[in-house]
């Protein structure tokens, strides 16, 4: 697997080495065993070449220039003019990180391919060497079996000559037997017993040989069916080869495709640290003109600096000119104030009147009820024990001073009957008759009861 290796770039005697990553992008090789070939590659992206160069070249202006030091912070500022050149240099930087990073995808998808051709490689070996071994195996068994079979074959035979030998032998003896029945008359119970047993032990042998066959008959049925069996599985394991096959292929294909992007990749990243190169240099002939534009700006500065200190006069006579009218503004609110105090009062004065009025009604209803006991009254000798008791609360409640409490003093005589003397007690001699009778409506209703009162009288 390649690594990134430091390049390093040193400059003039005194000055500091900058380092800048470098990005292998050479494709790997494996060789014939599966191992990653660790050799570096030797085509790098340098992928700060941008900034770096263009801080040593702004720092190589700033020590060429003995301007002062906020000179020297406004040079790093771009103007509104070399605005877009700026832009652009970021932005060429920008894509390059962009480019960088597809590079190392595309470096980690190449990796993970390369481990998965490894590992399936690794398991197609695993597969022939065991399937190798297993059909070595079955082949072995196969061949022990087929010389047992062609030994149980060979048994076979040799019992069939022997039974055909010894069918051979009963016959001879059997004519034996008939050529010498009357000469061996005596023997000739030992000879059928003899037969008799050579029979069983035929009979006997003949059976165990059939045993044998039958068993081998299906010792080579079983053979047979194993060997199907073997047979099936060696063709499913050339299946999974032949689908082995074609995912390496694929997979081979894909590295390639891999590689031919990581070419591309790595050509844009060559044109694009030219441009940036370039733009550098431009970088540096702006700043150059950037110090003459920022000379002329600290000229204007100083006639902006002595166009404040005149503005600063000024904003000092109007700030005590809004002191003053602060003063008066606050004069003006408190006149409001106090005359929001006065309508509180207006507003509590006509509370008073409502009342007032109110008080007016109740007391106009109270009379009424007392003219018409005043008319149903016999000689004047009756009195409203509640119109009294009203009129008595009435002039109480009245201030001193107020003319009505004068008026109500009268109708509670007029009422009562007072004579000279009892009015005088009570403060109604020394007023006049026609400011009595011009009292407003109590004034009427006091020259009424004294009228109907005359009346009742005089009959």
């Amino acid at each position: 697997m390649s690594q990134a290796e430091p390049n390093q770039s040193s400059e003039n005697e005194g000055t500091t080495t900058a380092q800048s990553p470098q990005l292998d992008l050479a494709p790997k090789t494996t060789d014939p065993n599966g191992h990653k070939d660790a050799t570096p590659s030797t085509s790098t992206v340098d992928a700060e070449t941008v900034s770096g160069g263009s801080q040593s070249s702004v720092s190589a202006n700033e020590g060429s220039e003995t301007t002062s030091k906020p000179k020297t912070r406004r040079l790093l500022r771009p103007q509104k003019s070399e605005g877009g050149l700026v832009q652009l240099v970021r932005e060429q930087a920008e894509e390059i990180k962009q480019l960088r990073e597809q590079i190392d995808s595309v470096e980690a998808e190449r990796d993970d391919i390369q481990d998965q051709y490894d590992n399936l490689l690794d398991k197609v070996t695993h597969i022939k060497s065991t399937l190798g071994e297993r059909f070595k195996a079955d082949a072995a068994k196969l061949q022990t079996l087929q010389q047992e079979l062609d030994a149980a074959k060979k048994d076979l035979d040799s019992a069939r000559t022997a039974e055909s030998a010894a069918e051979k032998r009963a016959a001879e003896s059997q004519t034996k037997l008939e050529t010498l029945e009357s000469a061996h008359k005596a023997k000739r119970a030992e000879l059928e017993s003899q037969i008799g047993e050579e029979n069983s032990k035929y009979k006997e042998e003949n059976k165990r040989l059939k045993q044998d066959f039958t068993r081998m008959e299906q010792t080579v049925k079983t053979l047979q069916s194993e060997n199907e069996k073997l047979s099936k599985d060696k063709v499913g394991l050339e299946l999974a080869m032949e689908d082995e096959r074609t995912q390496r292929s694929s997979y081979e294909s894909k590295i390639a495709q891999l590689s031919e992007e990581l070419t591309t990749q790595t050509g844009y990243a060559e044109h694009y640290r030219d441009s940036s190169a370039r733009a550098e240099r431009e970088l540096t002939q702006l700043a150059s003109e950037t110090n003459e534009k920022i000379e002329k700006l600290e000229q204007e500065l100083k006639k902006a600096e002595i166009e404040t200190a005149d503005f600063k006069k000024q904003l000092a006579d109007q700030q005590s000119l809004l002191e003053k009218k602060n003063s008066e503004l606050e004069k003006k609110e408190k006149q409001l104030l106090e005359n929001q105090d006065l309508q509180g009062q207006i507003k509590e004065k006509n509370l008073q009147i409502g009342k007032l009025r109110h008080e007016a009604v109740i007391l106009n209803d109270h009379l009424t009820n007392a003219l018409a006991t005043v008319r149903k009254g016999s000689e004047g000798k009756t009195i409203d024990k509640e119109l009294i008791s009203n009129l008595v609360l009435q002039f109480a409640s009245i201030p001193r001073g107020d003319t009505k409490k004068y008026e109500v003093l009268q109708l509670i005589s007029n009422t009562l009957g007072w004579d000279e003397t009892e009015q005088a007690h009570a403060g109604l001699a020394r007023q006049s008759q026609p400011e009595a009778s011009s009292g407003g409506l109590f004034g009427k209703f006091a020259e009424f009861l004294e009228r109907e009162s005359n009346k009742n009288r005089n009959p």
